[in-house]
Protein backbone atom coordinates (compact mmCIF):
# COMPACT_ATOMS: atom_id res chain seq x y z
CA UNK A 1 0.00 0.00 0.00
CA UNK A 2 1.29 3.47 -1.23
CA UNK A 3 0.75 6.33 1.66
CA UNK A 4 1.83 9.49 -0.23
CA UNK A 5 3.92 11.94 1.67
CA UNK A 6 2.96 15.82 1.61
CA UNK A 7 5.65 18.08 2.53
CA UNK A 8 2.69 20.95 2.95
CA UNK A 9 0.91 19.47 5.79
CA UNK A 10 3.86 20.17 7.91
CA UNK A 11 3.27 23.70 7.12
CA UNK A 12 -0.54 23.74 7.85
CA UNK A 13 0.27 22.75 11.86
CA UNK A 14 0.22 26.43 12.77
CA UNK A 15 -2.24 28.69 13.24
CA UNK A 16 -2.62 31.52 10.26
CA UNK A 17 -3.03 34.68 12.38
CA UNK A 18 -3.47 36.98 9.67
CA UNK A 19 -7.09 36.72 9.11
CA UNK A 20 -7.64 37.18 12.68
CA UNK A 21 -5.34 40.62 12.55
CA UNK A 22 -7.33 41.73 9.34
CA UNK A 23 -10.64 41.17 11.28
CA UNK A 24 -9.28 43.14 14.27
CA UNK A 25 -8.19 46.31 12.54
CA UNK A 26 -11.44 46.56 10.40
CA UNK A 27 -13.39 46.20 13.90
CA UNK A 28 -10.88 48.94 15.21
CA UNK A 29 -11.67 51.10 12.20
CA UNK A 30 -15.27 50.79 12.79
CA UNK A 31 -15.50 51.12 16.85
CA UNK A 32 -13.05 54.61 16.09
CA UNK A 33 -15.50 55.60 13.72
CA UNK A 34 -18.58 55.08 15.56
CA UNK A 35 -17.37 56.14 19.20
CA UNK A 36 -17.67 59.96 18.58
CA UNK A 37 -21.36 59.43 17.57
CA UNK A 38 -22.18 57.87 20.46
CA UNK A 39 -20.77 60.34 22.87
CA UNK A 40 -23.81 62.96 22.43
CA UNK A 41 -26.09 61.34 24.72
CA UNK A 42 -29.38 63.29 25.63
CA UNK A 43 -30.83 65.22 22.60
CA UNK A 44 -31.28 68.98 24.16
CA UNK A 45 -31.96 72.01 22.26
CA UNK A 46 -30.13 75.12 23.77
CA UNK A 47 -31.42 78.83 24.10
CA UNK A 48 -29.24 81.35 22.50
CA UNK A 49 -27.08 84.13 24.42
CA UNK A 50 -25.25 86.32 23.03
CA UNK A 51 -23.15 85.97 26.47
CA UNK A 52 -19.87 83.84 25.66
CA UNK A 53 -17.99 82.68 28.37
CA UNK A 54 -14.96 80.98 27.37
CA UNK A 55 -13.54 80.12 30.52
CA UNK A 56 -12.62 76.69 31.00
CA UNK A 57 -13.29 75.37 34.09
CA UNK A 58 -11.12 74.12 37.00
CA UNK A 59 -12.47 71.13 37.73
CA UNK A 60 -14.82 68.76 35.46
CA UNK A 61 -18.59 70.17 36.59
CA UNK A 62 -21.72 67.77 36.98
CA UNK A 63 -23.99 68.28 34.21
CA UNK A 64 -27.70 68.46 35.06
CA UNK A 65 -29.81 67.99 31.66
CA UNK A 66 -33.63 69.06 31.70
CA UNK A 67 -34.94 67.67 28.23
CA UNK A 68 -37.77 68.67 26.48
CA UNK A 69 -40.31 66.74 28.77
CA UNK A 70 -39.14 68.25 31.86
CA UNK A 71 -37.04 64.78 33.06
CA UNK A 72 -34.03 65.74 35.22
CA UNK A 73 -30.60 63.44 33.63
CA UNK A 74 -27.52 63.73 36.05
CA UNK A 75 -24.71 63.18 34.03
CA UNK A 76 -26.76 61.38 30.88
CA UNK A 77 -28.74 58.74 33.89
CA UNK A 78 -32.17 60.09 34.51
CA UNK A 79 -33.56 61.10 38.18
CA UNK A 80 -36.64 62.46 39.76
CA UNK A 81 -36.93 65.83 41.24
CA UNK A 82 -37.01 64.44 44.52
CA UNK A 83 -33.75 62.69 44.74
CA UNK A 84 -32.06 65.02 42.37
CA UNK A 85 -30.43 67.12 45.52
CA UNK A 86 -29.94 64.19 47.34
CA UNK A 87 -27.75 62.55 44.47
CA UNK A 88 -26.12 65.97 43.94
CA UNK A 89 -24.58 66.13 47.36
CA UNK A 90 -22.94 62.48 46.93
CA UNK A 91 -21.40 63.57 44.04
CA UNK A 92 -20.15 66.73 45.21
CA UNK A 93 -18.54 64.41 48.47
CA UNK A 94 -16.60 62.16 45.52
CA UNK A 95 -15.67 65.44 43.29
CA UNK A 96 -13.05 68.37 43.71
CA UNK A 97 -15.05 70.86 42.49
CA UNK A 98 -18.41 72.10 43.40
CA UNK A 99 -19.74 73.29 40.18
CA UNK A 100 -22.64 72.57 38.18
CA UNK A 101 -23.72 73.05 34.50
CA UNK A 102 -27.72 73.56 33.80
CA UNK A 103 -28.46 72.26 30.31
CA UNK A 104 -32.26 72.80 29.86
CA UNK A 105 -34.27 72.66 26.35
CA UNK A 106 -35.55 75.61 25.64
CA UNK A 107 -39.06 74.07 24.96
CA UNK A 108 -39.07 73.25 28.98
CA UNK A 109 -40.75 75.28 31.44
CA UNK A 110 -39.09 77.58 33.35
CA UNK A 111 -40.30 76.12 36.54
CA UNK A 112 -38.26 72.62 35.54
CA UNK A 113 -35.08 74.60 35.35
CA UNK A 114 -35.72 76.44 38.68
CA UNK A 115 -36.30 72.71 40.12
CA UNK A 116 -32.75 71.72 38.78
CA UNK A 117 -31.23 75.64 40.00
CA UNK A 118 -32.65 74.76 43.54
CA UNK A 119 -31.67 71.50 43.84
CA UNK A 120 -27.85 72.50 42.88
CA UNK A 121 -27.50 75.30 45.22
CA UNK A 122 -29.22 73.47 48.06
CA UNK A 123 -26.74 70.05 47.70
CA UNK A 124 -23.76 73.56 48.50
CA UNK A 125 -23.20 73.85 44.86
CA UNK A 126 -20.85 76.68 44.60
CA UNK A 127 -21.05 77.67 40.90
CA UNK A 128 -23.98 77.64 39.15
CA UNK A 129 -24.06 78.03 35.13
CA UNK A 130 -26.77 77.69 33.01
CA UNK A 131 -25.69 76.15 29.15
CA UNK A 132 -26.75 78.23 26.19
CA UNK A 133 -26.15 77.86 22.41
CA UNK A 134 -23.80 80.82 21.18
CA UNK A 135 -24.68 83.07 19.06
CA UNK A 136 -24.95 82.88 15.24
CA UNK A 137 -22.35 84.26 13.28
CA UNK A 138 -23.61 86.90 10.65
Amino acid sequence: MFVPQYPEIEDLKEINVVPLVDVMLVLLVIFMATAPLAVGGLTVKLPQSSINDKKPPTAPPLVVTVNKDGKFFLDNEPFNAANLQKKITALFELRQGKSVYIRADKRVSHGRVVVALTAAKQAGATGIKIITEPPKRR
